[in-house]
């Protein structure tokens, strides 16, 4: 073996020893040291943060009349009516909350079970001719769109006088109530 094999052998063994000493230092540091690992750093904190939960209400007027303010209205007209004639009452809804809000609308026991008497609703105000609706019965169900914040949306109200026996003629058919629910919609 030449001097200069040996020299080559040193250098390599000197490398070798090195390249594995700076790996596991390496190695060492990265286990050690927590982070990402990246070049910059920063973190921030929200502080002082409260969450408000919405506000669901509604209110109620007959016609388009304004201002709406009221929980419950009356709805005339509907004197007098004669077999299969239909009539038509407009309502107005307005979301006095700060959410919007989806109508529900179903029938009270007694009108549900009066089979004498039909009822449908729609979106919109009434028109000649009346729109069928949606027919109403005991189970609520949603009528038109979600109506925003501060915004009023307008309703008719179909009621169908269904063939009576002529021992109802003059008589009292039945009242009703509808029932309106107003729920919450995510926008």
């Amino acid at each position: 073996m030449t001097s200069r094999s040996r020299q080559v052998r040193r250098v390599s063994r000197r490398m070798r020893s090195t390249v594995i000493a700076i790996a596991g230092l390496v190695i060492a540091v990265l286990s050690i040291v927590p982070g990402s690992l990246a070049l910059w750093n920063r973190s921030a904190g929200i502080t002082d943060y409260t969450i408000h939960a919405g506000m669901l209400n509604a209110a109620i007027a007959p016609g388009t009349t304004q201002p709406v303010t009221d929980t419950t209205v009356a709805l005339g007209g509907m004197d007098g009516m004669l077999p299969s004639e239909s009539r038509g009452a407009t309502f107005t809804v307005r979301n006095t909350g700060n959410v919007n809000l989806v109508i529900a609308a179903s029938l009270d026991s007694a009108a549900a079970a009066n089979s004498m008497l039909g009822f449908g609703l729609s979106p919109g105000e009434c028109a000649t001719p009346l729109p069928g609706g949606t027919t109403l019965s005991s189970t609520p169900v949603a009528i038109g769109g979600g109506i925003a914040p501060n915004t009023n949306a307008s309703f008719c109200l179909r009621v169908t006088l269904v063939d009576p026996p002529n021992t109802q003629q003059g008589a009292e058919i039945g009242g009703f109530t509808i029932l309106l629910t107003a729920s919450s919609v995510q926008s």
